[in-house]
């Protein structure tokens, strides 16, 4: 009986850790060190139509067919391996995205400021918390400002009034 339910297995489209895992296994399987675990739906057809269910019965009268030469083989891994393979490449790639993001600019900070950052760091203080303390700050002044122009043009206005 055929297999009626082909999208079984499959993650659904939000489900990125999922699809992410469906992908790695399909590449893995191509190259041939997977486990063959990819859902029907997703799996190349040619795989399925290229294995032959039996050895073919060959004519004695014709002449035996040469041997096919042998293809190298591919390395085993165990999945232990494949997962410590894994793992050094999330490691790898977390270290590339952290090079990739930028640091903040010592020259947009006052001297007091850079001070500062450099000691927090020094104890270990996250980059992120001390970028959030700063932007926190930077928004503290932008509403103080703004009220400081309120107050000063209220004070214009009376001037003027009373005069």
């Amino acid at each position: 009986m055929p297999n009626n339910d082909l999208f079984s297995g499959i993650p659904a489209l939000d489900d990125a850790a999922g699809l992410e895992s469906v992908v790695n296994q399909t590449a893995l399987n191509e190259m041939g060190y997977g486990n063959a675990t990819v859902p029907a739906a997703l799996q190349p057809q040619t795989q399925t139509q290229s294995q032959p269910q039996a050895e073919p019965i060959q004519d004695p009268a014709q002449p035996a067919a040469p041997a096919p030469l042998a293809q190298p083989t591919a390395p085993q891994y165990t999945a232990d391996q494949v997962a410590q393979i894994v793992a050094r490449n999330q490691q790898l790639e977390a270290q590339v995205r952290a090079q990739q993001t930028p640091q903040p600019q010592a020259s947009t900070y006052t001297p007091q400021q850079a001070a500062i950052i450099k000691q927090l760091i020094d104890k270990g203080v996250p980059i992120e918390r001390i970028q959030q303390a700063l932007n926190g700050n930077r928004q503290q002044n932008a509403v103080v400002q703004r009220l400081q122009q309120v107050e000063q043009y209220l004070q214009n206005q009376q001037y003027a009034a009373a005069q």
